[in-house]
C-alpha cells in the first residue's frame, strides 16, 4: 500500500475543514469569506460574479451553511408540458420552451411554497429576446430584475411573506423564448448592500491576501435577521486590517445598537480616539472588553467568546488573551436580528478598514475550536501567530 495514503492533507485543507467543522450541528451563525470568488457578487441580486479586485461588493454569501442548493422547486421548469404555469392569451408553452408572443405587462406564473427569510437562486435560459425580460420574485416593481441577453441568467433573492408564486415576463410587446427554469434553496445568512455607492470594494494586499476595503463614509452591509434566540453564548473570529482610530468602527454587529438586550457586536477601535478593539455583549445589561495597544494602521486576528449566563466575556488578538471579564451581562439570549457589517445598523460608527475574514457562530467554543479557526483567519490576513 503506498505511503502517499497517509499524508495529511495541506494546512489550508485541514483549518477550513475546521471552520466547516464549527457549523456541522446547525449551529446559527455566519462564515463571510471575501478570498473566495465564488461567494461574491458586484450587485445584491448575485447576478453579476465578482471577477477581480477593484469592483464593488454588493453580495457576499454565507458559506456556513456549505452552500448546498436545496432540491429543484420548480414544476416543468423544461417545459415539456404546461403542467403548473399559468399563461396568458399572449403566451405559450411549445417546442419545449415558454414563448412570448408579443406580450405586453403579462406575467407567466409559476405557484411555488417559498420560507419567508430564506434565500433563493432562480436560474433560466433565455433562448431568445427583443427585449428586456423582467423576473421578479413578488410580482412588485420594485423588486424587479431583468436580463435581456440570450444565454443562462442566474439571480437570488430573499423570499417575504407575501411570496408565492414565480413570476416571469412582463414588458411591452416582449417576445422571447425561455427554458430550462430553476428555482432552489440558497440557505444561508447572506451580506447585502442594495445601494451601489454604498458597496464595499475588493482589494488585494501585497502579500497577495484579499480583503473588503470599507471606506469609514458610507460603505458597509448587512444580512436579514438571524435567529439567535435559542442561545445565550456566542464566538466570532474577524480578520481586519484597522486603518485609523480616530472614531469608533463596528466592524460587525448584531441588532442595531450595543443598548439593545441580546446585542453583540466586536469593534476597531471601540472608542474614539483610543489605539484598540473591543466586543460587547448584552443579555438585558451591557459589558464590554478592550484590547490595547494596537495602534493604527495595524493588522489584527481577533476572536472573542461571549456566555451571558455564566457570565463571561473574553477577547483575544493574535491568538493571545488580552481581556476576561466576568461581570454581569444580565439574563436572556441573543436576538433574533440583523447582523450590520461596517457599520452600526448602516448609519453611524463607520469602520475605516480592510476586512479579511468574518465567522460568527452562536454556540460556546473549545479552546482547539478557538484556535484553529484563528489560524484560519490568519492564513487570510497574513499575520503570524
Amino acid at each position: 500500500m503506498s505511503i502517499a495514503l497517509f499524508r495529511k492533507p495541506p494546512l489550508a485543507t485541514r483549518l477550513t475543514r475546521a471552520v466547516k467543522a464549527l457549523f456541522a450541528y446547525g449551529e446559527q451563525g455566519a462564515w463571510l469569506d471575501p478570498s473566495d470568488f465564488s461567494t461574491l457578487f458586484t450587485d445584491s441580486a448575485g447576478t453579476t460574479p465578482v471577477t477581480a479586485v477593484g469592483q464593488p461588493v454588493g453580495l457576499m454569501l454565507d458559506k456556513s451553511k456549505g452552500l448546498v442548493r436545496g432540491p429543484e422547486l420548480c414544476t416543468n421548469g423544461t417545459f415539456d408540458t404546461s403542467t403548473g404555469w399559468v399563461l396568458t392569451a399572449n403566451q405559450s408553452i411549445s417546442s419545449g420552451a415558454l414563448n412570448f408572443n408579443n406580450s405586453t405587462n403579462e406575467f407567466a406564473t409559476l405557484p411555488l411554497s417559498f420560507t419567508a427569510g430564506k434565500w433563493y437562486e432562480v436560474s433560466c435560459t433565455v433562448v431568445s429576446t427583443n427585449s428586456n425580460v423582467r423576473l421578479p420574485y413578488d410580482g412588485t416593481v420594485a423588486n424587479i430584475i431583468t436580463t435581456n441577453a440570450p444565454g443562462v441568467f442566474r439571480y437570488k433573492f430573499q423570499a417575504g411573506n407575501q411570496v408565492g408564486l414565480l413570476y416571469v415576463g412582463y414588458g411591452v410587446a416582449l417576445t422571447a423564448s425561455l427554458d430550462n427554469i430553476s428555482v432552489k434553496l440558497l440557505d444561508g445568512n447572506h451580506a447585502t448592500q442594495a445601494t451601489a455607492a454604498n458597496r464595499p470594494v475588493l482589494q488585494q494586499d501585497g502579500n497577495g491576501k484579499y480583503y473588503l476595503a470599507f471606506n469609514g463614509t458610507n460603505q458597509r452591509m448587512s444580512t436579514a435577521a438571524i435567529n439567535f434566540s435559542a442561545t445565550g453564548k456566542m464566538t466570532v473570529w474577524a480578520g481586519v486590517r484597522k486603518l485609523s482610530d480616530a472614531t469608533t468602527g463596528i466592524i460587525a454587529e448584531l441588532t442595531t445598537s450595543s443598548a439593545n438586550n441580546g446585542s453583540f457586536h466586536v469593534a476597531g477601535p471601540g472608542s474614539n480616539g483610543l489605539a484598540n478593539y473591543s466586543i460587547a455583549s448584552r443579555g438585558t445589561v451591557g459589558l464590554a472588553a478592550a484590547a490595547a495597544t494596537f495602534t493604527s494602521p495595524v493588522t489584527s486576528v481577533l476572536s472573542g467568546t461571549a456566555d451571558i449566563s455564566v457570565p463571561s466575556l473574553l477577547i483575544r488578538v493574535d491568538g493571545v488573551q488580552k481581556t476576561l471579564s466576568n461581570v454581569t451581562q444580565g439574563s436572556g439570549t441573543y436576538a433574533n436580528a440583523a447582523l450590520y457589517i461596517g457599520a452600526r445598523a448602516g448609519t453611524s460608527l463607520f469602520f475605516n478598514g480592510n476586512l479579511h475574514s468574518l465567522i460568527i457562530r452562536g454556540a460556546a467554543s473549545s479552546a482547539g475550536q478557538i484556535s484553529s479557526a484563528e489560524a484560519f483567519v490568519a492564513s487570510k490576513t497574513g499575520v503570524t501567530l
